[in-house]
């Protein structure tokens, strides 16, 4: 029983349902081995020979026989062979096949085995493939028409041996016969027997091949009208199924067609629905802006009814007035025309006005110039005036009280409101409470205490930098004259000398010391159109501990002994100078600046308790200048001077500031604190001492040999130059004892008298 082709139509793993054609599956009866899988170059099948019966095998080995009646059949074994059918081939060539030890007529001999199909059952078989019109028929008809060639080729093969087979064995008789003896007659009778017998099995195994071979070539002409049928068919199949795929196709593009038509149609209908709605949103919004414009005009319209009525109203009233409109017209008109002449006159009063101001305005920028030239001249004359008395000039200062301290003392300024130099010289210090110890242990009452004090001039709290410097400007560029000058700033510990003296880094605080040689460069260089040519240097020093140290040269190395610098004043030009100092050219105020900035990095300070940052030495910067005039002879075209600028250290007193021995650097000072203040007012205190003695007349003994501070300004304080104190006070209730005693010595300093001043005699060109 045929078994019908099992159809393979079940859907793939991606979802692919492939095509309803039906695999053909051969019968395992027809092959036994499928050939090997070829690629696509091989599209051919290979002829495979059909294998001799086991019978002809058999006859062809019992050749060594032979028949006594070969001999009276001599034609049959000349017979030729019948001629066979032409063998059906394949559209292709075949594959060529090893070579092997048969003829060269055998076919080539396969590597595969094929069995041999029934003939009972090949064409049912075929029959079955053809019927189920699968694609299984097409491959395996060729493969039972090969078998067929096969076995028509082993058919011829075996036909063509037999016949062979059978003229040998009559040729051997008849040879046999001729040229046996009458002693072997009767064996040959034997062969002979025995030969025809086998050449009867061949002549039939002959004529069984013969018909065999018919049989086969019947199935085979058969089986290939059958096969070309099938392949008729199986084409119109495929024509058919080619058809259909083609249909399939378009009927695929007319669906995605459809689909892309269909979404595009649903993106178009879903603009035209969002656009609807914007529209009917627009609408909407319109509708609402159309009612509200509406009533709006409606507003406006009864408005405008409203203001129509009252106009209609104030009509007839205007005409029934009209004869009086009329008249009041005439009388405006008259006065129109005269506010116009006024207004007329108004702009000419006015140009001349404008014109009499700008000749205001060039008096009053004359007057500020006389004015300027008069507060210079009268600086220059209270200059002189002061120094043909010959005392030392004084101002005092008085800090303001910072954020951080305590309440300030009582101090008053009487003549502050008044002009400078009528007014701004008087300071008043007030106090209350017990001052005495005996008076309070008596139980007496707070007594109220007042000092009143008068100087050269007196600076509030809210006084500048600049305010200062405007007054002792004149006498810093006394200097470029020829003359020497001191300025020196005293007081006690905190009340703000170094501030005074130095400053800030800023240009509106800066001290006296950037200042003034800030106004030296400016006058030197204004001096240079009159033909004058200066050269300047300076140098740095301190006092400390009765010790001068040089503030610009590097410190000494390790193990070397301190410099030692000697004071020397010249008997004529009565200039001051120290040994083995570095006195650098100075070219600029920013080199100035820049050597300051240095000095206070080696300057020694500490802190107390008056001040967190005390000075506890002596500073002095001194400025000396030389100007040459062109085209001048002899001392004449020379000008010689010193700007000596003066840190004092500030007066302590020990009990007030509370140092003492084995004290701690917290709670006071050490020995070191100890000994610095001991120094330093013994300093001042030789100080007071020169200037009592000075005070005392002409004649008098000074002592300025007792500390090198007052020796090193003797000639500042002996008159042969312009001196200047400013006296810094601290504002605070706790310093009122130091700040009445600061002010008790400035008092006497401004009393004494010590000569006007000269200019620095200069002898043939050298000072």
């Amino acid at each position: 029983m045929s078994r019908l082709p099992r159809p393979q139509s079940s859907p793939d793993a991606k979802g692919f349902v492939p095509s309803l054609k039906r695999k053909i599956i051969p019968e395992e009866d027809d092959i036994e081995e499928q050939p090997a899988k070829k690629g696509p170059a091989s599209t051919g099948f290979r002829p495979k020979p059909l294998h001799a019966s086991r019978n002809a095998t058999n006859a062809i080995a019992s050749g060594s026989t032979t028949s006594a009646s070969t001999s009276s059949k001599p034609a049959a074994a000349s017979k030729p062979a019948a001629v066979m059918p032409r063998p059906l081939t394949r559209p292709r060539p075949p594959v060529a096949a090893r070579p092997t030890s048969r003829g060269a007529s055998a076919p080539p001999v396969s590597t595969v085995t094929v069995r041999k199909p029934s003939s009972s059952r090949v064409p049912a078989a075929l029959g079955k493939h053809i019927a189920s019109g699968g694609a299984t028929a097409t491959a395996a008809a060729p493969d039972v028409i090969t078998n067929l060639h096969k076995r028509l080729a082993t058919l011829e093969s075996a036909r063509t041996q037999d016949t062979e087979r059978l003229a040998s064995l009559l040729e051997s008789s008849a040879a046999a016969a001729t040229s046996s003896s009458s002693a072997a007659t009767s064996a040959a009778v034997v062969v002979d027997v025995q030969t025809q017998a086998e050449l009867l099995a061949a002549q039939a195994q002959l004529a069984s091949t013969t018909a065999q071979l018919g049989s086969a070539t019947a199935q085979l002409l058969s089986l290939q009208t059958e096969f070309g049928a099938a392949q008729g068919a199986l084409r119109a199949r495929e024509a058919a199924e080619a058809d259909a795929r083609r249909e399939n196709l378009a009927l695929k593009a007319e669906v995605l067609a459809g689909k892309t038509a269909l979404a595009a149609a649903q993106d178009e209908s879903s603009e035209l629905r969002r656009a609807l709605a914007r529209e009917r949103e627009e609408g909407e919004i319109r509708a609402r802006r159309g009612e509200r414009l509406l009533r709006e005009a409606k507003d406006d319209l009864e408005e405008c009814e409203g203001k129509l009525v009252k106009v209609r109203k104030e009509l007839e009233g205007a005409v029934s007035g009209e004869v009086g409109m009329q008249e009041r017209c005439r009388v405006l008109e008259g006065r129109a025309e005269r506010l116009a002449g006024e207004v007329a006159q108004l702009q000419a009063e006015k140009t001349a006005w404008a014109v009499e101001r700008a000749g205001w305005d060039v008096e009053r920028e004359a007057w500020e110039v006389e004015k300027r030239r008069g507060e210079e001249e009268r600086r220059s004359l209270h200059g002189m005036v002061m120094e043909l008395k010959g005392n030392i000039r004084v101002f005092c200062r008085v800090r303001p009280v910072l954020s951080d301290e305590e309440a300030g003392a009582e101090i008053a300024y009487p003549d502050a409101g008044l002009p400078y130099p009528s007014g701004q010289k008087e300071i008043v210090l007030s106090s209350t409470g017990a001052e005495r110890e005996w008076d309070a242990g008596m139980g007496n009452k707070a007594r109220r205490e007042v000092w009143g004090f008068g100087f050269d001039r007196v600076f509030t709290p809210a006084s500048t930098q600049a305010d200062l410097f405007a007054e002792i400007s004149q006498l810093a560029q006394s200097c470029t004259d020829g003359y020497n000058v001191c300025i020196f700033a005293y007081g006690q510990t905190g009340s703000g000398k170094s501030w005074t003296m130095e400053g800030g880094g800023t240009e509106e605080t800066q001290g006296m010391i950037p200042r003034a040689v800030a106004q030296v460069f400016r006058v030197a260089e204004e001096l240079k159109d009159k033909g004058w040519t200066y050269t300047m240097e300076g140098q740095f020093l301190e006092i400390y501990n009765e010790t001068i140290t040089d503030l610009l040269s590097p410190p000494p190395a390790a193990g070397d002994p301190p410099r030692k610098h000697e004071i020397h004043h010249h008997p004529t030009t009565h200039l001051t100078s120290v040994s083995d100092v570095l006195t650098p050219a100075l070219t600029s105020p920013a080199q100035v600046l820049a050597l300051l900035a240095q000095a206070q990095g080696r300057r020694r300070v500490a802190a107390t308790l008056m001040n967190e940052r005390s000075s506890r030495s002596h500073s002095v910067f001194t400025l000396r200048i030389r100007g040459v005039q062109d085209g001048a002879s002899g001392g004449e075209g020379v000008r010689v001077g010193t700007l000596n600028l003066v840190d004092l250290a500030g007066s302590e007193r020990l009990a007030t500031l509370g140092h003492g021995l084995g004290a701690s650097v917290a709670g006071g000072a050490g020995g070191e604190r100890l000994k610095e203040t001991q120094s330093i007012n013994r300093s001042l205190s030789a100080l007071g001492d020169v200037v009592a003695a000075l005070g005392s007349g002409p004649g008098a003994h000074v002592p300025y040999r007792n500390s090198k501070l007052t020796y090193l300004l003797q000639n500042s304080l002996s008159g042969n130059s312009k001196t200047l104190m400013v006296l810094n006070l601290s504002p605070l209730a706790a310093h009122l004892n130091e700040s009445l005693t600061s002010l008790r010595f400035a008092t006497k300093v401004n009393n004494t008298t010590i000569g006007t001043a000269k200019k620095v005699q200069v002898q043939n060109g050298k000072a």
